[in-house]
C-alpha cells in the first residue's frame, strides 16, 4: 500500500525528505535503507525488492533497513487537510489524528448506494437519499409487512445465498500465542496484561466472559467464526471488539429507529483505565488460565473482511443490518414487480411447514435445484386457510427495525475458526465435539528448538501444574501428527453443500519471532536464515504426501510464516493482517460452497436469542416451534441443526433425549476441562470450582480414571448444571459420544455406578509384558495415498481414536471386555495404553484372558496373551471397533491396514495384502518377509471366525473387504466388488433400505445417520457375505424393479459394464 496522499497546509521545507523514493507520496511506515540512505514506505519497499523495480531505483535488495523512527514521528505531526476537502470538509489538523479519528467517519468521503442504483453519494447525504430519492427505495413502511417477509424467505434469488466456507482449527501447544495470534489476524491490538487489572478473579473472567491470554507463554482458546466478504466495507461507527473472548456483541452499529441498542459488557466496563496500546503492557510470563476446547463465549464471533485486506468483526448488531439490507433489497424487488400489497398477519395458527422440503439426510446438488424452481409454486399452493404462525418472531422484527440504517450486504465468504486449546487431553477430544477442520493453522513457538522437549502445563488461579510428567513435546512432533491427522479425513456429508472440500490443509504460523531476531543480534537477516533452516528441517522427514497437505512458499521459499504476535504499532500489525488474509484466504482447495436458505442465518440469531435465558442451550421442540415462525417444516428445522452440527461450534445430538440444541456449548465443554483438570491440581485449587470434592474422588480419577455421577452433583461454582442440562444427561452425552464406559458391577457391590474416561489416565510408562513368544503382536497402521501419487505412504494414528476405540471395546454386548483390576493399588491403565481381561463368552462373568493395546504413534498395537486360537476372533474384534471409532471422528478406514513389524527392520512394516492367500508386502525395506503360524494364527482363512462378526466399512486390510466376483459381460470378465458397486450406488446412498431389501439383506438394524454412504456399504458387505445370487444380473433386477428411485443407477450400471442404453 503506499504512502499518504494528503494535502499538506502551506509550505514545508523538508517535504522532500518525507516523500517515498518509490511512490513519491508521503512515507507510510517510513524505513530507511542502511547503505544507500533511501527512505522507503515499509509496502513500498517489500514491492521494490521482490520485482524489477529494485535495479531501475538502484538499490540492494538484499541490504538491511531499519524503521526511521524521527521520520515518522515528523510524519505524525505534519498540518494537513482532509482526503475529502474537495468534497467540502474543512477539517484540518496533524496526520495522525486524520488517519485514525477523522477518516473512519469522515461524512464527505462517497459511498456506493445500497439499493442498487449505482451511484456514489456523500456519506452525509447516503441516508437520505435511500430513504427519499434513490429509485429503488421502499416508499412504504407496509411494504415490510408480513407477507413480504414471507416471500423474501421463500424467494429463488433473494431468499438463497451461495457461501464459500472454511473450518480452521488453531492447533499448538500451550504457551505456543494461538489467542495472541487470533488477535493478530483480526487486526486488533494485543490482549493487554490482566496483573494491571485490580481484583479479577477467576469467577469474574467467567461470568464477564473475558480472556486473558497476553503473552507467549500463556494459552487461552477462541472458537468463532468469520465472514470474508470481497465486497463490504463495515460502516464508520463499528469498532472491533480489542478483546478477542469478551461476548461478540461488545461493540454496536448504528441504532435502529425503536433505540435497541445490542450491548454487552466490554473489557473496560470490567477493567476501567487500562491502556490497549500500551507496549510496556506485554510481559513474557505465564499469567493465564489455561483454556479447554473453547474460550467462554457467548455465541460464535462474526468477522468480515475489510476492503478484502483484513478480517473484522461482525457483531450480532451487524449481522443483524446485513439481514435487514437484504429485506430490503428484497422488498425493493417486490415492490417494483407489484407484487407486496398491504396485508395483516392471519389469524393465530402454527404453521406445519411450508416452503422447501429438506431431507436432514442428505441435500444434494440436484434437490437444491429442485427446491429453488419449486419455491413460487409452493407459494401459489397454500390457501387463506392453512395454518400460518402469528408473526415472525422477535428477531425479524429487530431486522425491521434496522431497515433505516441497513447499509453493508449480507457476506458471502465464511470461516469458522477453532482453538484446540494447548492440553493433550483437551486435543485429543477435539475431534469429537468439533468436526474436521479443512485448514490448520498450526502455531510453532520459534523460539524454541525443532527438537528441543517440553512438557505440557496446565495453569490456574496463578499457579501452574503440570499435565503429565511423561508426555512431553517437540515442534516436530506437533508438525507431524497434525499434517498426518488431516491426510486421513473423509469429507463431512453436510446439508446445503454444492462443492466439498478438495482436501485438508496445513499453515504454518511461526510465533515469538521477535525472540529469534533477539537472540540473532538483532540480525533480521540472521533471523530470517534460522526460520529457513527450521523449515527446512520439518520438511526433510515429510514424503511427497505429506507435502501435499502443506501450504507451500507462504513466506518466500518456507513453510513458516514469521510473526511477533504482540507487535504493538497498529499499522504495522495491520501490514501483518494483510498478508495472513490473502495467504489463508487464498488456499481455495480448502473450502466448500453451500447454498443456503437466507432464513438459517435468522434461525441461528433466533436460537441464540431463545438459549440466553437458558443458559447456551434450547430444546429441540424450541428450535422447532422457532423454525415454524420462520416458515420451516420438521425436515428444514432438521437439516438446519445437522448443517449447524457440522459446520458452526452448535453441538445436536438427536440420538440423546431429552433433545437438546446447544447453541454455546461451553457448558459441556466447561465440565469436561475441569473434570480433567483434577488430574493435574492438587485439592487446594480443586475445591476451588469443585467445593466439596474429596481427595479419594480425585485419586480415583486420577490412578484409575474412574468418577462417579456423584462427584458431577459437586460441581457448584458458576452454576454448570441448570434445567435439563443435568449430570445425568452430561453423562448419558458422553456415553453416546463413546468418551466413557460405564463400568460394569457385581449386584452386591454398593455405591454409584463408576464411569471410565481414558482420557484422564496418564501416560503408557513401558510396563505391559511382552507377547507370547508363539505369537507375535498384531499392529494396525494406516497408509494414504494422493490421487496422483501412485504410492502410499504411512501416517501416525488419527489423533482422538484411541480413546474412542478403547469405550467401545467396553461396550461389546457379543463379548465379555473389562478393565484388569490395578495390583497394589499400581496403576495399570494408561491414556495411550490399556490392559483388558476378555472373554468370548457373552455370558462369562469372569473373564481372565488379556488384551493389551498400545497407541504407538505410528500404530496401535494389539497383544494377546490368551488362547491362541482365539487371535481371529481378537482381530476382527479390535477392527470392527476402530473402523466404528474412525467413523465417529469423520476418519477413513479405507486407509487402515493390518501389520507386522518387518523381520529385517524392527521400524518399518510388512503390510498383509491378502490374508486368504496369505500375501503381504514390506513397502519400505523393499523385500518380502517370510512369515510362520506366529503371524498368520491372528487370521481365519476359513473365514469362520470373521463371518458377521459387524457390519463395518471397507478397510485397507483384505480382511475387511468381500471377495470379488468374477463375471463374464458379452465375452469379457467384469469384476464385480465392493469398489465398483460403491462407485456404482453412491450416488443414491440414501436409498440402502431400498437397495437392501431389493438384494434381500437385513435393514432394519441400520439406524439414520447423516451419514448414508456408510449404511449403503454395510448393506453391500452383507450382500457379499450372504454370498447369495452375487451377479450383475441381480444389480439389474434391483435398478429395473425401482426405476424412479435407481433409474440412474442403471445407467452408471450399464456404463461400468460398457454396455450400450
Amino acid at each position: 500500500m503506499p504512502g499518504y496522499d494528503l494535502k499538506i497546509i502551506g509550505e514545508y521545507p523538508r517535504i522532500e525528505s518525507l516523500q517515498c523514493s518509490s511512490c513519491e507520496l508521503i512515507l507510510k511506515d517510513a524505513i530507511q535503507t542502511l547503505e544507500e540512505g533511501l527512505r522507503f514506505c515499509k509496502s513500498c519497499w517489500e514491492e521494490s525488492i521482490s520485482s524489477l523495480k529494485a535495479q531501475k531505483l538502484g538499490i540492494d535488495p538484499t541490504g538491511s533497513t531499519l524503521p526511521d523512527k524521527a521520520v515518522r514521528r515528523e510524519i505524525d505531526r505534519l498540518p494537513v487537510l482532509c482526503e475529502n476537502y474537495e468534497n467540502g470538509c474543512d477539517w484540518t489538523g496533524k496526520l495522525r489524528d486524520h488517519e485514525h479519528d477523522h477518516k473512519p467517519i469522515c461524512q464527505y468521503k462517497t459511498q456506493k448506494c445500497t439499493l442498487g442504483c449505482g451511484k456514489k453519494i456523500l456519506l452525509r447525504k447516503l441516508r437520505k437519499h435511500e430513504q427519499d430519492e434513490c429509485p429503488f427505495r421502499i416508499t412504504e413502511r407496509h411494504a415490510l409487512g408480513y407477507d413480504t417477509i414471507k416471500k423474501w424467505f421463500n424467494d429463488k434469488e433473494e431468499g438463497w445465498i451461495d457461501l464459500t466456507l472454511t473450518r480452521v482449527h488453531m492447533v499448538g501447544p500451550a504457551g505456543s500465542g494461538k489467542t495472541c495470534a487470533q488477535n493478530l489476524l483480526l487486526n486488533e491490538p494485543p490482549p493487554q496484561h490482566l496483573e494491571s487489572i485490580p481484583c479479577l478473579t477467576l469467577s469474574d473472567l467467567i461470568n464477564h466472559r473475558t480472556s486473558s491470554d497476553i503473552s507467549p507463554s500463556s494459552d487461552v482458546s477462541l472458537s468463532f467464526d468469520i465472514s470474508l466478504s470481497s465486497d463490504i466495507s463495515l460502516p464508520s461507527d463499528i469498532s472491533p471488539s480489542p478483546d478477542p473472548c469478551t461476548s461478540s456483541d461488545t461493540s454496536t452499529t448504528s441504532i435502529p429507529p425503536s433505540g435497541h441498542v445490542d450491548t454487552h459488557t466490554s473489557f473496560d466496563s470490567i477493567a476501567p483505565g487500562v491502556q490497549r496500546n500500551t507496549a510496556a503492557s506485554f510481559f513474557s510470563k505465564s499469567i493465564t488460565n489455561s483454556t479447554p476446547i473453547a474460550c467462554k463465549a457467548v455465541k460464535a464471533i462474526r468477522i468480515a473482511s475489510d476492503d478484502n485486506e483484513t478480517w473484522k468483526r461482525i457483531t450480532r448488531a451487524d449481522l443483524l443490518e446485513r439481514l435487514s439490507s437484504s429485506l430490503k433489497k428484497a422488498a425493493a424487488k417486490f415492490s417494483q414487480q407489484k407484487q407486496v400489497t398491504c396485508i395483516s398477519p392471519p389469524p393465530s395458527s402454527t404453521e406445519s411447514g411450508s416452503g422447501t422440503n429438506v431431507s436432514n439426510k442428505q441435500v444434494s446438488n440436484e434437490k437444491v435445484s429442485n427446491e429453488e424452481a419449486s419455491n413460487e409454486e409452493v407459494l401459489e399452493e397454500v390457501t387463506p386457510e392453512a395454518p400460518e404462525p402469528i408473526d415472525h418472531g422477535v428477531v425479524v422484527k429487530e431486522i425491521v427495525e434496522y431497515i433505516s440504517v441497513a447499509k453493508a450486504q449480507l457476506s458471502e465468504k465464511w470461516a469458522y475458526i477453532t482453538d484446540s486449546g494447548g492440553q493433550p487431553a483437551f486435543q485429543e477430544l477435539l475431534p469429537v465435539f468439533t468436526r474436521a477442520a479443512s485448514l490448520n493453522i498450526i502455531t510453532l513457538d520459534l523460539s524454541k528448538g525443532i527438537d528441543e522437549e517440553f512438557e505440557y502445563t496446565y495453569r490456574i488461579n496463578g499457579q501452574e501444574f503440570k499435565c503429565d510428567e511423561k508426555m512431553k513435546y517437540s515442534n516436530r512432533e506437533l508438525f507431524n501428527s497434525i499434517v498426518s491427522a488431516a491426510s486421513v479425513q473423509k469429507t463431512l456429508n453436510i446439508p446445503y453443500v454444492t462443492k466439498p472440500v478438495i482436501q485438508s490443509m496445513s499453515f504454518v504460523l511461526g510465533t515469538h519471532y521477535d525472540v529469534v531476531i533477539r537472540n540473532s543480534n538483532n540480525d533480521e537477516k540472521e533471523a530470517k536464515e534460522k526460520i529457513k533452516k527450521m523449515s527446512d528441517e520439518l520438511m526433510s522427514q515429510q514424503d511427497s504426501h505429506s507435502k501435499g497437505y502443506i501450504i507451500q512458499d507462504i513466506h518466500e521459499d518456507s513453510v513458516i510464516f514469521p510473526v511477533n504476535t504482540l507487535v504493538s504499532n497498529a499499522d504495522e500489525r495491520k501490514t501483518i493482517s494483510q498478508k495472513l488474509f490473502k495467504k489463508i484466504s487464498g488456499c481455495n482447495e480448502t473450502s466448500l460452497t453451500v447454498k443456503l436458505p437466507i432464513r438459517l442465518f435468522v434461525f441461528e440469531l433466533c436460537l441464540e436469542e431463545k438459549s440466553k435465558a437458558k443458559g447456551g442451550f434450547v430444546t429441540k421442540e424450541e428450535a422447532v416451534e422457532e423454525g415454524a415462525r420462520l416458515h420451516m417444516n420438521h425436515d428444514l428445522v432438521e437439516a438446519a441443526l445437522v448443517y449447524f452440527h457440522n459446520c458452526t461450534i452448535i453441538l445436536y445430538y438427536p440420538n440423546i433425549i431429552p433433545q437438546l440444541v446447544f447453541v454455546d456449548p461451553q457448558r459441556i465443554l466447561d465440565v469436561l476441562s475441569q473434570l480433567l483438570a483434577l488430574t493435574y491440581f492438587d485439592k487446594d485449587t480443586a475445591q476451588s470450582f469443585v467445593p466439596e470434592i474429596i481427595q479419594e474422588e480425585m485419586t480415583t480419577l486420577k490412578d484409575r480414571g474412574c468418577f462417579t455421577e456423584d462427584l458431577l452433583e459437586k460441581f457448584t461454582a458458576n452454576a454448570v448444571f441448570t434445567g435439563k442440562f443435568q449430570p445425568k444427561y452430561f453423562i448419558n452425552l458422553l456415553k453416546n459420544c463413546h468418551i466413557i464406559a460405564e463400568l460394569q458391577k457385581d449386584i452386591s457391590q454398593a455405591g454409584d455406578i463408576e464411569y471410565f474416561l481414558p482420557s484422564a489416565l496418564p501416560s503408557y510408562n513401558g510396563t505391559f509384558e511382552k507377547s507370547p513368544t508363539d505369537r507375535k503382536p498384531l499392529l494396525y497402521v494406516w497408509r494414504k495415498q494422493k490421487e496422483r501419487i501412485a504410492a502410499k505412504k504411512f501416517v501416525n494414528v488419527p489423533q482422538g481414536i484411541f480413546p474412542l476405540m478403547i469405550v467401545r471395546l467396553l461396550n461389546q454386548e457379543d463379548y465379555v471386555v473389562q478393565l484388569s483390576n490395578p495390583a497394589s493399588h499400581k496403576v495399570t491403565q494408561f491414556r495411550d495404553a490399556v490392559s483388558l481381561l476378555v472373554s468370548c463368552d457373552k455370558n462369562d462373568t469372569d473373564p481372565h484372558e488379556r488384551l493389551y493395546i498400545i497407541n504407538r504413534k505410528k500404530h496401535i498395537e494389539v497383544i494377546f496373551t490368551g488362547k491362541k486360537e482365539r487371535c481371529p476372533k481378537i482381530n476382527a474384534l479390535v477392527h470392527k471397533v476402530i473402523n466404528e471409532s474412525a467413523n465417529d471422528i469423520n476418519i477413513s478406514v479405507e486407509d487402515l491396514n493390518i501389520a507386522f513389524a518387518c523381520q529385517r527392520e524392527a521400524t518399518k512394516y510388512c503390510v498383509v495384502k491378502n490374508e486368504a492367500d496369505r500375501e503381504i508386502a514390506c513397502y519400505e525395506c523393499f523385500h518380502t518377509c517370510t512369515l510362520d503360524d506366529s503371524y498368520w494364527c491372528w487370521f481365519n482363512t476359513s473365514g469362520s471366525a470373521q463371518q458377521h462378526i459387524s457390519d463395518t466399512e471397507g478397510s485397507g486390510s483384505s480382511r475387511c473387504k468381500p471377495r470379488p466376483v468374477d463375471e463374464k459381460i458379452d465375452g469379457k470378465c467384469k469384476e464385480l466388488s465392493m469398489k465398483t458397486v460403491t462407485k456404482i450406488f453412491a450416488p443414491f446412498a440414501h436409498h440402502y433400505k431400498l437397495i437392501g431389501i431389493g438384494l434381500g439383506v437385513t435393514v432394519n438394524d441400520l439406524k439414520s445417520t447423516e451419514e448414508t454412504i456408510d449404511n449403503l456399504i454395510k448393506v453391500f458387505e452383507r450382500w457379499f457375505d450372504a454370498n447369495k445370487r452375487i451377479s450383475w444380473d441381480t444389480l439389474k433386477e434391483l435398478c429395473e424393479d425401482y426405476p424412479k428411485q435407481l433409474g440412474k443407477a442403471k445407467d452408471n450400471l450399464y456404463k461400468e459394464l460398457g454396455i450400450q442404453f
